[in-house]
């Protein structure tokens, strides 16, 4: 963790980083029918932040960045096929990433005879995992498999305006 704090004459200014250097390890017995599956995963990721804050007399400026890491279910991982539903056909994905959030934070705040405030956040999600299937009209079977969803994103935006209503405040 490095952290910055500089006094000037009317403002402060305050930078932190961090790189956190994170492990897990995780490992799934699984036992049906007679087969025997065992899942055993090391996973290794950093998960950086970084926070910039400016304030002064007049306002603020802060501005944040964090990135979090989630490591898929081992019992979606195993390469098994689930048939006791013969319309319902359940398979795992060895192949499923890790999910990771980038997270995005911008609040300005501006205050002389009038106040603003605004606070903007944005989400980038990569590789969620979601419940995919497919449909055979043919047979009517349904096939469900997890897999890794790209593209995933949402943003929060807020504005918020205050004014004295006279002269007199």
């Amino acid at each position: 963790n490095l952290q910055k704090r500089h006094y000037g004459e009317n403002y402060t200014l305050f930078f932190s980083t961090s790189f956190p250097f994170k492990h897990k390890t995780e490992h799934v017995r699984y036992w049906r029918t007679g087969t025997r599956n065992n899942l055993q995963k090391k996973n290794w990721y950093i998960e950086p932040f970084l926070w910039l804050l400016f304030n002064s007399n007049k306002g603020s400026v802060d501005f944040q960045y964090s990135n979090s890491t989630q490591t898929p279910y081992l019992i979606q991982m195993l390469d098994i096929k689930d048939t006791s539903n013969p319309l319902a056909i359940t398979k795992g994905n060895p192949n499923l990433k890790e999910s990771r959030k980038h997270h995005l934070k911008l609040q300005v705040n501006y205050k002389k005879n009038t106040y603003v405030y605004t606070n903007i956040e944005m989400n980038f999600l990569e590789d969620l995992v979601a419940n995919g299937f497919t449909y055979n009209p043919k047979n009517g079977i349904y096939t469900y498999q997890p897999e890794n969803v790209k593209g995933n994103w949402n943003a929060k935006g807020e504005l918020f305006y205050r004014t004295f209503a006279d002269k007199k405040e």
